[in-house]
């Protein structure tokens, strides 16, 4: 059935990546069922994968190592402003392709009150970008190898944290780490 609904949802009028998105919605929001991670990257005591879906409810989550997704309520007041900040920066056009796992976060998670005390971020280079996203016949998606001041969003909202990818306390080089790149994918 949900087959069914996914293909009827398909026209001219939705491009190919728009259905495919589409189709992650229904099949893991609407039914309750997110996406299991078969593999986890190479992590380290104090590593957790980061896990973003677009939906209603809860939508951030920590992998542990046993590759349970667990909820990420908020980011604890003694997180890093800075990795904070960046990470809330990101565009969607970066971290929707990446958020299955690929992001790593460095720092602890309280099981009990589901905080994050954010330490750091990385997000492996190279990475997949969706450019052109508001385009009819659907999203480029591009390999890059690099993040720069322009692959972040100025933010001023005070619940979020003020941020300014051109401050001088901000290197966005900090934030990458290299891998091979024929792990280069947006599953």
């Amino acid at each position: 059935m949900t087959q069914f609904r996914a293909q009827s949802i398909k026209s001219a009028y939705f491009p190919a990546a728009l259905h495919r998105f589409v189709r992650y919605l229904v099949l893991s929001c609407c039914t309750g069922v997110l996406l299991g991670f078969t593999s986890l990257p190479n992590v380290r005591a104090g590593e957790y994968p980061y896990a973003f879906y677009e939906c209603t409810g809860p939508n951030r989550f920590v992998v542990m190592t046993d590759g349970k997704e667990c909820e990420l309520k908020a980011f604890a007041t003694e997180s890093n402003a800075i990795a904070r900040d960046s990470l809330q920066a990101l565009p969607a056009s970066i971290l929707y392709p990446n958020s299955k796992g690929k992001i790593i976060l460095v720092g602890k998670y309280d099981a009990t009150t589901r905080l994050f005390t954010l330490k750091h971020w990385t997000l492996p280079v190279p990475f997949i970008e969706w450019q052109k996203m508001d385009r009819i016949g659907g999203a480029e998606k591009v390999t890059r190898y690099s993040l720069t001041r322009k692959d972040f969003q100025i933010s001023k909202n005070p619940a979020n944290g003020s941020f300014d990818p051109d401050s001088k306390m901000f290197n966005p080089r900090h934030f990458i780490r290299k891998i091979e790149p024929g792990d280069v994918n947006d599953d």
